[in-house]
């Protein structure tokens, strides 16, 4: 059979140590080369205990642009944003396939980069040529790609709610959103805020009042899916865990009518997924989604207010993150795309 050769960028972060877990038991991948300046000429297995004894002569090597064209076929950037933005495109005109994990190609334009990232893009045109690909909103143009921009953990667990709900009721209001995340959503960066010490028996709100760098393409996005001009008030926060994310999700002013319109058509939207619940009784939890590439999602509507909300739960490292990056590398070689994640 044939295997096609994927190599991952920034293999010991969070997301790179859950790519390698999935990759490693995937039957229709080779994992060919693994990066890490920090662990250069380090056997991964030493690194990685849990990997298999078959990869123990597979060493983490330098980002070198030759030697990854010709072990590769297709390469994950699972790196912190500002790093993608100038090699993934040069490996992508080299004629590599290229799923990129961080925010360096989900934004419209120079501008949105400086604004929200604070650095230049030096690839703009392709700004608008990489498909940002949610599966199970816009599957069928992951198939063939060569560039996929993988959404964010936060916009995946709100995208997923509301883009089936607002393709079917009309929605002015600006959207209110309070999301929660583990700690590993930030990534390894050294940050004292992130010590146990700090971060235990803590809970605490950060990036508030419109300047989390998630908010644009959470609105550019459901704006172009659902037809209508979106705009979210989001506030998110960290929780003293490992992982997982909890979005609560806020619709004031719809009539018991519509958010029946509504919730109906999030049911019908994804009842024949793999990887998307909605509970019609109850609402999710983080601990029935870690460690899996689930999204669970579940609704009430307060009649006393005229408020529908929205409950959405995701695994930060997986469906928001690495998970869904397999996904996508499922479709865009045609495979199935269940493989390796179930």
């Amino acid at each position: 059979m044939f295997k096609t050769r994927v190599g991952i960028i920034g293999a010991t972060g969070y997301s790179g140590m859950e790519l390698l877990k999935i990759l490693s038991r995937h039957s229709r991948v080779e994992l060919t080369l693994v990066s890490s300046r920090a662990e250069k000429n380090t056997k991964i297995t030493d690194y990685f205990p849990f990997l298999d004894k078959k990869y123990d002569t597979l060493l983490f090597s330098d980002i070198i642009l030759e030697e990854i064209k010709e072990k590769c076929d297709l390469v994950f950037f699972a790196t912190p944003s500002g790093t993608a933005k100038d090699l993934a495109p040069k490996l992508y005109h080299l004629g590599l396939k290229i799923i990129d994990i961080s925010g360096d190609f989900r934004l419209s334009s120079i501008e949105d980069y400086q604004k929200w990232y604070q650095y230049d893009h030096p690839y703009p045109d392709l700004l608008n040529e990489v498909l940002y690909s949610l599966p199970e909103i816009n599957r069928d143009m992951a198939e063939g790609e060569s560039f996929i921009s993988n959404p964010g953990c936060y916009p995946t667990s709100i995208l997923l709610p509301l883009t089936p709900i607002l393709k079917n009721i009309s929605y002015s209001q600006p959207l209110i959103i309070d999301a929660k995340s583990g700690v590993t959503g930030a990534g390894k960066k050294v940050n004292p805020l992130y010590l146990f010490s700090e971060m235990n028996e803590n809970f605490l709100a950060y990036k508030i009042a419109g300047t989390h760098q998630h908010i644009p393409e959470i609105e550019k996005y459901l704006s172009k899916w659902s037809g209508q001009n979106a705009l979210i008030n989001f506030n998110p926060h960290l929780l003293p865990l490992d992982r997982g994310i909890l979005s609560t999700i806020y619709l004031p002013g719809l009539s018991e009518k519509e958010a029946s319109i509504g919730t109906q058509s999030l049911i019908q939207a994804y009842k024949n997924e793999k990887f998307v619940k909605v509970l019609e009784k109850g609402l999710p939890k983080i601990k029935d989604v870690v460690h899996t590439n689930q999204c669970h999602i579940g609704f009430q509507y307060d009649k006393r207010t005229g408020c529908l909300i929205l409950v959405s739960v995701i695994d930060n490292l997986l469906k928001g993150a690495s998970g869904q990056a397999v996904q996508n590398m499922n479709l865009m070689l045609g495979i199935d795309e269940g493989e390796g994640l179930c």
